[in-house]
């Protein structure tokens, strides 16, 4: 597992899984936390939507409605989320 974000291993190995326990309750689906789990690897839009054999443009749209559901603007703030709420 490529890691760029400057994470151990294990903590990603962590969050993904354990990312069916979202923070503040909130429900997100199983696209959007595989989507999650491939940003907390350090994955670019382009790379994760290779990997997911969709648009790039449709994973922006994804990262957009957990952002908002989220209450967060940025990538670092969903990492972080996740390392906050132990889950990491």
């Amino acid at each position: 597992m490529k890691v760029r974000s400057g994470f151990d291993n294990r903590y990603i190995k962590f969050l993904i899984q354990n990312i069916e326990k979202t923070p503040k309750g909130i429900l997100l689906t199983p696209k959007e936390k595989e989507i999650i789990s491939f940003v907390c690897e350090g994955l670019s839009n382009k790379e994760i939507a290779h990997r997911l054999n969709i648009s790039e443009s449709t994973i922006k749209a994804h990262l957009h409605r957990i952002f908002k559901k989220l209450n967060i603007q940025s990538r670092t703030q969903l990492v972080s989320i996740f390392l906050e709420t132990n889950h990491l």
